[in-house]
């Protein structure tokens, strides 16, 4: 089997409005704070015109440690994107497939590393009641549907 690099150009930087398109569950990564569960959540911006060299938009994924805690950089992602502290409920189990189709507004920077440019969110914060939520391409496929590595895609009917 061969397996090509690929290459791509980071989301510019700017604040821009994304809207999560999916939800990854990680499962149990080794960081610098010992065995952590993670778990990704996925932006497609809305920059307008500026697409990438695919012609699809930019996306950009943040990482996290798969944890509620209050001192969590996931919670206080979340209470900033929902505009509100979580409930008690909430707080004891959260599911994160209610974020899909949510949108905040992203501050994106490029960050070079390793002779690489990465493309990091910086802050976001809610949408401004102002704004109109942007309208997220249909052609992205979500990780948990896509076919496991040597199978066949299943045909959409």
């Amino acid at each position: 089997m061969k397996i090509a690099s690929k290459v791509y150009t980071p989301a510019p930087s700017g604040t821009w409005a994304g809207t999560i398109i999916d939800v990854v569950d990680l499962g149990t990564q080794t960081t610098r704070f010992g065995d952590r569960r993670m778990v990704s959540v996925v932006y497609q911006l809305d920059t307008g015109d500026d697409l990438r060299d695919d012609g699809k938009p930019h996306t950009v994924a943040i990482r996290y440690t798969a944890t509620i805690h209050q001192k969590s950089k996931l919670r206080h992602d979340l209470e900033s994107l929902l505009g509100r502290p979580l409930s008690a409920s909430e707080t004891k189990e959260f599911d994160t497939e209610q974020l899909i189709g949510k949108t905040a507004l992203l501050s994106v920077v490029r960050v070079e590393k390793e002779d690489r440019i990465f493309a990091n969110v910086q802050t976001l914060m809610p949408l401004p009641k102002s704004m109109v939520a942007p309208v997220p391409r249909t052609d992205y496929v979500r990780v948990c549907n896509r076919p496991a590595q040597g199978q066949q895609p299943t045909p959409q009917q």
